[in-house]
Formats: C-alpha cells, structure tokens, sequence
C-alpha cells in the first residue's frame, strides 16, 4: 500500500508518519478538513484538553467497556490519567482509584478528581491493596494509561497487574 487515506500524529509510517503533536508549533497537513472552530463564548482553556488528552483518557476507559457500577483502576496519575478517572465518573464507575509512582501526580490527581489513590511501592504491594480495596474481587476494569516516569528502572516501572485474572485488563499505552 503506497497510498494513505489518513494519517495520526505521533504514529508509524503505518499510520502516515507524521511526527507527534506535542509541540509548540505543529505543522498540519489538510488542516482545512480536521478543525473545527471553537465557539467565542469559550476560552482557548476550557477546550484545551478536547484535542488530545482528554480524549486519549476516555478512550481507555471506553476500551475497558466501563458500563457503570464497576470498581476502576487506572495506572498513571499524569493527565491521561486523570482524563482516564474522570472518564470513569462519566461513564457511571461506582470507585475510581489511580496507581502512580509519584506522590505529587497522586495528590494533584486526588484534588481534580476525587478518587483515591495507591502509591506504586511494589507490584506485589498494589495488587494487595487493590483487592482489599475490593473485598478481594480486583478492579472490574484497569485503564492502563502510564507513561514512565524520569526516575523509574526497569525494575520499578509499573507493569501489566496480569495477577488481577478477574478484571477485564485492558492495556494501552499512549505513544
């Protein structure tokens, strides 16, 4: 296949090959046929998350098939994550909890979106907290939305709680 008929940012040649869209300035191919104009009675701040993070985060939780009622568990308290939970709310989760290795994600995190919060000491440590959290059942669904921290190693960067065999784990990892 040599032609396109899309392209995302941030992806493979698979996908167009466009470089990602995290930057200042961002050149946009067919721009004229993407945006969409922001009504005057809206601040450039309350739509900034409609572009890419809030809906990368409830992207996740679409994919968990969070229906409502359901114990959540999201990894990562960056902004994904926090989309992520508030996603969660949205779609009608009866308990949201957030996973993270950092303490200062954890609290910013708790104080946007009233969840509760585990902080990553240990893979076997969060598992134990998750079921108790749960009376030993585990989370309905995990969102699994991190990215790693500056800090973590290959031995204390979180991975896949594959020992939680009762939720639908859903795994996704935004590039």
């Amino acid at each position: 296949m040599t032609q396109k008929g899309g392209a995302l940012f941030g992806y493979t040649d698979l996908y167009g090959g466009y470089d990602g869209g995290q930057a200042e300035y961002v050149r946009v191919p067919y721009a004229d046929f993407g945006p969409r104009k922001v009504p005057d009675f809206l601040t450039d701040e309350q739509v900034l998350f409609l572009t890419d993070i809030f809906p990368t985060g409830y992207s996740g939780i679409d994919w968990a098939e969070v229906r409502g009622g359901e114990f959540i568990a999201v990894f990562g308290a960056g902004p994904v994550g926090i989309m992520a939970a508030k996603s969660a709310w949205l779609r009608g989760a009866a308990r949201v909890v957030i996973i993270d290795t950092q303490q200062y994600r954890l609290d910013k995190a708790k104080e946007t979106t009233r969840c509760e919060t585990i902080l990553w000491e240990s893979h076997d440590q969060v598992v134990q907290l998750i079921r108790d959290m749960s009376e030993g059942r585990g989370p309905m669904s995990a969102s699994i939305a991190w990215a790693s921290s500056p800090t973590a190693t290959s031995s204390t960067a979180p991975r896949p709680l594959s020992t939680l065999k009762k939720a639908r784990l859903k795994c996704w990892k935004p590039a």
